[in-house]
């Protein structure tokens, strides 16, 4: 058979099926998936007992897309400046919802570092709308000094979907 070939009604392949390379487009698929990442970082700051979102990223919700499955992974480091034993607090956030916190004892005087991963699926999303990713962080009893050990950062890996 060569040429166009219409079939009206189900098809059964006992073979394979070979297509050329993008012959198939998103808008012909039940289920497309589009990917796109992205990161950010900032150093230096202080840190203090409120948790606050110290760097983020906004991925824009692409045409035709209205779920997006996020994965997020924040980082944070810190050097306690105090005289006592303290901790370091970090947490991914999407959209404004704290994937729970994760922490790591800081003795006086030393650094500490941990990373603090978050899942989610979101839903009923428009075309254009900003997703916005960041990383958290917070000490438990005293604020840490401004210092270039003092680092936060966030990766994210968004799947959207229809």
């Amino acid at each position: 058979m060569e040429g166009y070939q219409t079939v009206n009604g189900p098809a059964t392949f006992t073979g394979s099926l070979d297509l050329p390379a993008g012959s198939v487009q998103n808008d012909a698929l039940a289920n497309p998936v589009q990917i796109d990442t992205a990161s950010n970082g900032v150093d230096g700051e202080a840190i203090t007992t409120t948790s606050t979102v110290r760097a983020s990223v906004a991925l824009t919700v692409p045409a035709g897309m209205t779920q997006a499955i996020v994965l997020a992974t924040a980082t944070g480091m810190g050097e306690n400046s105090t005289t006592a034993s303290d901790y370091l607090y970090v947490s991914a956030v999407v959209e404004g919802i704290n994937g729970g916190e994760l922490y790591i004892a800081a003795p006086a005087g030393v650094g500490a570092s941990l990373a603090a991963p978050f899942n989610t699926t979101l839903t009923g999303l428009t075309d254009g709308q900003e997703i916005t990713v960041g990383v958290a962080t917070r000490t438990g009893t005293a604020a840490w000094d401004a210092s270039t050990a003092n680092q936060a950062s966030i990766a994210v890996t968004v799947m959207y979907l229809r």
